[in-house]
Protein backbone atom coordinates (compact mmCIF):
# COMPACT_ATOMS: atom_id res chain seq x y z
CA UNK A 1 0.00 0.00 0.00
CA UNK A 2 1.16 3.53 -0.78
CA UNK A 3 0.32 6.84 0.90
CA UNK A 4 0.20 9.87 -1.37
CA UNK A 5 0.44 13.25 0.33
CA UNK A 6 -1.34 15.31 -2.31
CA UNK A 7 -1.10 19.12 -2.30
CA UNK A 8 -4.46 20.68 -3.25
CA UNK A 9 -6.55 23.83 -2.88
CA UNK A 10 -5.63 27.51 -2.90
CA UNK A 11 -1.92 28.35 -2.99
CA UNK A 12 0.21 31.39 -3.74
CA UNK A 13 -0.09 30.88 -7.51
CA UNK A 14 -3.71 29.67 -7.67
CA UNK A 15 -6.03 31.68 -5.44
CA UNK A 16 -3.32 33.75 -3.83
CA UNK A 17 -4.20 33.05 -0.21
CA UNK A 18 -4.77 30.24 2.28
CA UNK A 19 -7.90 28.15 2.65
CA UNK A 20 -9.76 29.00 5.86
CA UNK A 21 -9.90 27.33 9.23
CA UNK A 22 -13.30 28.54 10.43
CA UNK A 23 -13.71 29.99 13.94
CA UNK A 24 -15.21 26.69 15.13
CA UNK A 25 -12.23 24.70 13.78
CA UNK A 26 -13.79 23.42 10.56
CA UNK A 27 -11.45 23.01 7.57
CA UNK A 28 -12.74 24.47 4.31
CA UNK A 29 -10.45 23.75 1.38
CA UNK A 30 -11.01 26.26 -1.42
CA UNK A 31 -10.65 24.65 -4.89
CA UNK A 32 -8.41 26.55 -7.29
CA UNK A 33 -9.80 29.00 -9.85
CA UNK A 34 -10.15 27.70 -13.42
CA UNK A 35 -11.06 29.63 -16.54
CA UNK A 36 -12.86 26.65 -18.08
CA UNK A 37 -14.79 24.39 -15.75
CA UNK A 38 -18.33 23.03 -15.33
CA UNK A 39 -18.62 24.55 -11.83
CA UNK A 40 -18.53 28.04 -10.32
CA UNK A 41 -17.65 28.96 -6.75
CA UNK A 42 -21.14 30.13 -5.86
CA UNK A 43 -22.70 26.77 -6.82
CA UNK A 44 -20.71 24.95 -4.09
CA UNK A 45 -21.92 24.63 -0.51
CA UNK A 46 -20.01 23.75 2.64
CA UNK A 47 -22.45 23.20 5.47
CA UNK A 48 -24.04 26.63 6.03
CA UNK A 49 -21.51 28.48 3.86
CA UNK A 50 -21.42 29.30 0.16
CA UNK A 51 -17.92 29.00 -1.30
CA UNK A 52 -18.51 31.94 -3.59
CA UNK A 53 -19.06 34.30 -0.67
CA UNK A 54 -16.07 32.87 1.23
CA UNK A 55 -13.65 33.08 -1.71
CA UNK A 56 -14.75 36.60 -2.67
CA UNK A 57 -14.40 37.96 0.86
CA UNK A 58 -11.07 36.31 1.68
CA UNK A 59 -9.52 37.49 -1.62
CA UNK A 60 -11.06 40.97 -1.17
CA UNK A 61 -12.95 40.65 -4.42
CA UNK A 62 -10.01 39.47 -6.51
CA UNK A 63 -11.86 36.19 -7.08
CA UNK A 64 -15.53 36.63 -7.89
CA UNK A 65 -18.20 34.37 -6.48
CA UNK A 66 -19.34 33.68 -10.06
CA UNK A 67 -15.85 32.66 -11.16
CA UNK A 68 -15.18 29.13 -12.37
CA UNK A 69 -13.36 26.67 -10.16
CA UNK A 70 -11.68 23.28 -10.51
CA UNK A 71 -13.54 21.25 -7.86
CA UNK A 72 -10.99 18.47 -7.49
CA UNK A 73 -10.65 16.40 -5.38
CA UNK A 74 -14.43 16.14 -5.20
CA UNK A 75 -14.89 14.45 -1.82
CA UNK A 76 -17.88 16.16 -0.19
CA UNK A 77 -21.27 14.73 -1.19
CA UNK A 78 -23.09 17.87 -0.01
CA UNK A 79 -21.04 20.28 -2.15
CA UNK A 80 -23.33 19.98 -5.18
CA UNK A 81 -26.55 18.22 -6.22
CA UNK A 82 -25.62 14.55 -6.74
CA UNK A 83 -26.86 11.43 -8.45
CA UNK A 84 -27.44 8.40 -6.26
CA UNK A 85 -24.38 6.53 -7.56
CA UNK A 86 -21.96 9.37 -6.70
CA UNK A 87 -18.64 8.51 -5.10
CA UNK A 88 -15.65 10.71 -4.22
CA UNK A 89 -13.27 11.16 -7.13
CA UNK A 90 -9.93 12.80 -7.88
CA UNK A 91 -8.41 13.62 -11.27
CA UNK A 92 -4.80 14.09 -12.26
CA UNK A 93 -2.91 14.63 -15.53
CA UNK A 94 0.32 15.79 -17.16
CA UNK A 95 3.54 15.65 -15.09
CA UNK A 96 1.79 14.95 -11.78
CA UNK A 97 -0.05 11.95 -13.23
CA UNK A 98 3.18 10.70 -14.80
CA UNK A 99 4.70 10.78 -11.32
CA UNK A 100 1.81 8.74 -9.89
CA UNK A 101 2.05 6.25 -12.74
CA UNK A 102 5.81 5.86 -12.21
CA UNK A 103 5.04 4.77 -8.65
CA UNK A 104 2.23 2.43 -9.80
CA UNK A 105 -0.38 4.23 -7.71
CA UNK A 106 -3.63 2.31 -7.98
CA UNK A 107 -6.20 0.21 -6.21
CA UNK A 108 -5.91 0.24 -2.42
CA UNK A 109 -3.52 3.19 -2.27
CA UNK A 110 -4.49 6.16 -0.11
CA UNK A 111 -4.42 9.85 -1.05
CA UNK A 112 -4.14 12.22 1.91
CA UNK A 113 -5.00 15.68 0.62
CA UNK A 114 -3.25 18.61 2.30
CA UNK A 115 -3.21 22.32 1.69
CA UNK A 116 -2.33 25.79 2.96
CA UNK A 117 -4.66 26.84 5.77
CA UNK A 118 -5.03 29.78 8.15
CA UNK A 119 -7.58 30.71 10.80
CA UNK A 120 -10.19 33.30 9.90
CA UNK A 121 -12.45 35.58 11.90
CA UNK A 122 -15.24 38.08 11.31
CA UNK A 123 -14.42 41.76 11.13
CA UNK A 124 -16.48 44.38 12.94
CA UNK A 125 -18.44 44.84 9.70
CA UNK A 126 -19.26 41.10 9.68
CA UNK A 127 -17.00 40.15 6.78
CA UNK A 128 -14.63 37.19 6.80
CA UNK A 129 -10.92 37.93 7.08
CA UNK A 130 -7.75 36.11 8.05
CA UNK A 131 -6.74 36.34 11.70
CA UNK A 132 -3.56 38.47 11.60
CA UNK A 133 -2.16 36.58 14.60
CA UNK A 134 -2.71 33.11 13.12
CA UNK A 135 0.11 31.15 11.43
CA UNK A 136 0.12 29.75 7.91
CA UNK A 137 0.15 25.96 8.11
CA UNK A 138 -0.10 22.86 5.97
CA UNK A 139 -2.98 20.63 7.13
CA UNK A 140 -4.33 17.27 5.94
CA UNK A 141 -7.99 17.95 5.20
CA UNK A 142 -9.28 14.94 3.24
CA UNK A 143 -8.63 11.48 1.85
CA UNK A 144 -9.44 9.05 -0.94
CA UNK A 145 -8.60 5.35 -1.02
CA UNK A 146 -8.51 4.13 -4.60
CA UNK A 147 -11.00 1.52 -5.77
CA UNK A 148 -10.83 2.10 -9.53
CA UNK A 149 -8.60 4.04 -11.94
CA UNK A 150 -10.18 5.49 -15.09
CA UNK A 151 -7.74 6.14 -17.92
CA UNK A 152 -9.75 8.87 -19.61
CA UNK A 153 -7.24 10.57 -21.88
CA UNK A 154 -9.17 12.79 -24.27
CA UNK A 155 -12.23 10.51 -24.41
CA UNK A 156 -14.17 12.64 -21.95
CA UNK A 157 -17.54 12.29 -23.69
CA UNK A 158 -17.32 8.50 -23.60
CA UNK A 159 -16.65 8.49 -19.86
CA UNK A 160 -19.41 11.05 -19.22
CA UNK A 161 -21.82 8.64 -20.86
CA UNK A 162 -20.44 5.62 -19.01
CA UNK A 163 -20.32 7.36 -15.62
CA UNK A 164 -23.13 9.96 -15.58
CA UNK A 165 -22.63 10.59 -11.85
CA UNK A 166 -19.17 11.90 -12.76
CA UNK A 167 -20.39 14.21 -15.52
CA UNK A 168 -19.63 17.40 -13.54
CA UNK A 169 -16.06 16.37 -12.71
CA UNK A 170 -13.59 18.80 -14.35
CA UNK A 171 -11.47 15.95 -15.74
CA UNK A 172 -14.45 14.79 -17.83
CA UNK A 173 -14.70 17.91 -19.93
CA UNK A 174 -13.18 18.41 -23.35
CA UNK A 175 -11.34 21.54 -22.31
CA UNK A 176 -9.10 19.43 -20.07
CA UNK A 177 -7.66 17.44 -22.97
CA UNK A 178 -4.55 15.79 -21.48
CA UNK A 179 -3.29 12.56 -23.05
CA UNK A 180 -2.78 10.91 -19.65
CA UNK A 181 -5.91 12.41 -18.06
CA UNK A 182 -6.85 10.02 -15.22
CA UNK A 183 -9.58 9.81 -12.56
CA UNK A 184 -9.27 7.90 -9.29
CA UNK A 185 -12.56 6.61 -7.80
CA UNK A 186 -12.92 6.02 -4.06
CA UNK A 187 -13.65 2.72 -2.38
CA UNK A 188 -16.95 2.41 -0.56
CA UNK A 189 -15.19 1.89 2.80
CA UNK A 190 -11.71 2.68 4.05
CA UNK A 191 -9.48 -0.29 4.84
CA UNK A 192 -6.29 0.21 6.87
CA UNK A 193 -4.85 -2.60 8.94
CA UNK A 194 -7.44 -3.80 11.45
CA UNK A 195 -9.29 -0.50 11.48
CA UNK A 196 -11.88 -1.46 8.86
CA UNK A 197 -13.32 -4.01 11.27
CA UNK A 198 -13.80 -1.45 14.06
CA UNK A 199 -14.73 1.81 12.31
CA UNK A 200 -17.19 2.60 9.55
CA UNK A 201 -15.21 5.16 7.55
CA UNK A 202 -16.04 5.95 3.91
CA UNK A 203 -13.38 5.43 1.28
CA UNK A 204 -13.23 9.15 0.55
CA UNK A 205 -14.16 12.24 2.49
CA UNK A 206 -12.97 15.24 4.51
CA UNK A 207 -12.01 15.83 8.12
CA UNK A 208 -14.61 18.02 9.79
CA UNK A 209 -12.23 19.91 12.09
CA UNK A 210 -8.55 20.60 12.51
CA UNK A 211 -6.74 18.47 15.08
CA UNK A 212 -3.13 18.11 16.09
CA UNK A 213 -2.29 14.99 14.12
CA UNK A 214 -3.60 16.55 10.88
CA UNK A 215 -1.18 19.51 11.08
CA UNK A 216 1.97 18.87 9.06
CA UNK A 217 3.78 22.18 9.61
CA UNK A 218 6.26 22.47 12.46
CA UNK A 219 4.64 25.35 14.30
CA UNK A 220 7.96 26.39 15.80
CA UNK A 221 9.12 27.32 12.29
CA UNK A 222 8.22 30.41 10.27
CA UNK A 223 7.79 28.51 7.01
CA UNK A 224 4.73 26.30 6.51
CA UNK A 225 6.86 24.11 4.24
CA UNK A 226 8.90 22.83 7.19
CA UNK A 227 7.04 19.83 8.59
CA UNK A 228 7.12 18.02 11.91
CA UNK A 229 6.58 14.31 11.22
CA UNK A 230 6.67 11.10 13.25
CA UNK A 231 10.22 9.79 13.43
CA UNK A 232 9.38 6.66 11.42
CA UNK A 233 9.21 8.77 8.24
CA UNK A 234 13.02 9.05 8.36
CA UNK A 235 14.36 6.93 5.47
CA UNK A 236 18.06 6.76 6.38
CA UNK A 237 18.13 5.05 9.78
CA UNK A 238 18.93 1.46 8.85
CA UNK A 239 21.67 -0.48 7.12
CA UNK A 240 19.44 -0.67 4.05
CA UNK A 241 18.11 2.74 3.07
CA UNK A 242 14.36 2.71 2.58
CA UNK A 243 12.70 4.45 -0.39
CA UNK A 244 12.04 8.00 0.86
CA UNK A 245 8.94 10.10 0.36
CA UNK A 246 9.12 11.00 -3.33
CA UNK A 247 10.78 14.35 -4.18
CA UNK A 248 12.58 14.06 -0.82
CA UNK A 249 15.57 11.84 -1.55
CA UNK A 250 18.11 14.50 -0.58
CA UNK A 251 19.32 13.72 2.98
CA UNK A 252 19.84 17.46 3.56
CA UNK A 253 16.06 17.92 3.60
CA UNK A 254 15.77 15.71 6.70
CA UNK A 255 16.87 16.37 10.26
CA UNK A 256 17.51 13.20 12.24
CA UNK A 257 14.68 12.26 14.62
CA UNK A 258 14.79 13.65 18.16
CA UNK A 259 12.35 12.54 20.88
CA UNK A 260 10.07 10.79 18.40
CA UNK A 261 9.66 13.68 15.95
CA UNK A 262 11.34 14.60 12.70
CA UNK A 263 11.80 17.85 10.75
CA UNK A 264 11.46 17.83 6.95
CA UNK A 265 12.09 20.75 4.60
CA UNK A 266 9.52 19.87 1.94
CA UNK A 267 10.02 20.30 -1.79
CA UNK A 268 8.37 23.28 -3.44
CA UNK A 269 7.91 21.32 -6.66
CA UNK A 270 5.48 18.47 -7.15
CA UNK A 271 1.87 17.95 -6.18
CA UNK A 272 2.06 14.28 -5.22
CA UNK A 273 4.48 12.93 -2.59
CA UNK A 274 4.40 9.11 -2.59
CA UNK A 275 5.49 6.79 0.23
CA UNK A 276 5.44 2.99 -0.07
CA UNK A 277 4.49 1.89 3.44
CA UNK A 278 5.59 -1.69 2.77
CA UNK A 279 8.93 -0.33 4.05
CA UNK A 280 7.33 1.66 6.90
CA UNK A 281 5.18 -0.70 9.04
CA UNK A 282 4.73 2.05 11.65
CA UNK A 283 2.56 3.92 9.15
CA UNK A 284 -0.46 1.71 9.85
CA UNK A 285 -0.78 2.85 13.47
CA UNK A 286 -0.30 6.48 12.39
CA UNK A 287 -3.10 6.21 9.85
CA UNK A 288 -5.39 4.50 12.31
CA UNK A 289 -4.82 7.36 14.77
CA UNK A 290 -5.74 9.91 12.12
CA UNK A 291 -9.04 8.19 11.34
CA UNK A 292 -9.94 7.14 14.89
Amino acid sequence: MKIILSRKGFDSANGGCASPILPDGRLLSLPIPASKSPTTFHKIQFDDLNLGHVAEQLTRGRIKRTGFTHLDPDINYASLPREEEWRPAFGQANAAQKHLRNFNVGKGDLFLFFGWFREIEKSLSGKLRFNPRAPDIHVIYGWLQVDDVLTVGRETKKFQSRYPWLSNHPHLHDDFGAENNTIYIAREHLSIGNQSSTLDVPGGGFFSKVKKNLILTDQEQELRSVWNLPSWFYPFNSSTTRPPLSYHGDPKRWLEPINGSLKLRTAGRGQEFVLDIEYYPEATAWLESIFS
